[in-house]
């Protein structure tokens, strides 16, 4: 009908440390949530694209001669358009889940929070009859051995990375990609949920003179390049793994790679006797610590709701 009402879509994005950003305009009166979001009316279904944080990188072991690399953090739980049915002018809690910590060589690294939406009607993975959540990275542990330790589980489902024992390298981590329903038909739209473990660390040689093994990586440019047609980043700009290392009285394993989110890149791995790098961008693992050093942070989860109503 001419003059109607016209049908539009809009964006709501939360983000951590800045606040809640209304197609494009930012309300940074809270930066950090929980926050409150009012379904606007005439709206009956809402889509979620996000992912819950990423857990910091394990620190490396702290053993006197033989020191194994930290795993990788994992990632949070990435979820990508997912319908969720909601009632018009009613109160959401929403809240995105902050980035795990390091750990050090004495300290475990902390998990990546879960990011939640409460006061919805759909109950599909909950473990309330109301709440939505996207699982963040699971937390490492710590040891004193020459092992490396294996990385740390994505979404807190995903395989991980296994360590390597007496300067044996790391395994890499492992993705998990899952398609709910067949957008190809037309019919129902494809809802992609993807996690990915971090890689183990490199152990320590049981010789303390010769180098620990190299951390655990995986080809995160063959990742990138298979989610993104036109990709510029040039290889030497990819996380890569920690190397394994001696100071002749230490032997020192190579820390893991952090998993790569839909939404951020993992931490490289620490040489031995150096940190792990942080995260970058959301919901990525920090990397493990080289032998004797800490593991990076992993990056806060993030939240996008997309829905259409009249205008």
């Amino acid at each position: 009908m001419l003059g109607g009402p016209v049908i539009k879509q809009h964006v709501v994005e939360f983000i951590r440390g800045s606040g809640i950003k209304t197609d494009g305009i930012l309300d940074s009166t809270s930066q950090f949530g929980p926050w409150t979001w009012v379904v606007p009316m005439g709206v009956a279904q809402i889509f979620a694209t996000g992912c819950g944080a990423g857990s910091g990188g394990a620190g490396g072991t702290n053993n006197a001669t033989s020191s194994g690399g930290g795993g990788g953090g994992g990632t949070g739980m990435c979820v990508f358009d997912f319908p969720i049915d909601v009632v018009q002018n009613t109160s959401l809690t929403v809240t995105v889940g902050a980035k795990g910590i390091g750990g050090t060589p004495t300290v475990a690294s902390t998990a990546g929070g879960d990011t939640m939406i409460d006061g919805v009607v759909t109950p599909i993975m909950t473990d309330t009859g109301s709440t939505i959540k996207f699982l963040g990275g699971e937390a490492g542990t710590t040891s004193t051995g020459g092992s490396g330790l294996s990385g740390l589980r994505g979404g807190k489902l995903s395989p991980v990375g296994s360590g390597g024992a007496t300067a044996a390298a790391g395994a890499a981590g492992v993705a998990v990609v899952s398609e709910l329903g067949n957008g190809s038909t037309n019919q129902t739209p494809t809802i992609l949920v993807f996690a990915q473990g971090g890689a183990g660390g490199g152990g320590g040689s049981t010789t303390v003179t010769n180098a620990g093994g190299n951390g655990g990586g995986y080809p995160a440019s063959a990742f990138i390049a298979a989610m993104w047609t036109n990709y510029s980043e040039t290889a030497a700009t990819n996380p890569t793994a920690g190397t394994g290392n001696t100071t002749g009285t230490v032997s020192r394993g190579g820390g893991g790679i952090g998993g790569t989110s839909l939404f951020g890149e993992g931490g490289s791995g620490g040489a031995g006797g150096a940190n792990g790098s942080n995260a970058t961008g959301y919901g990525a693992g920090g990397g493990g610590g080289g032998g004797t050093a800490n593991g990076g942070d992993g990056s806060d989860g993030y939240l996008r709701i997309t829905y259409w109503s009249a205008d």
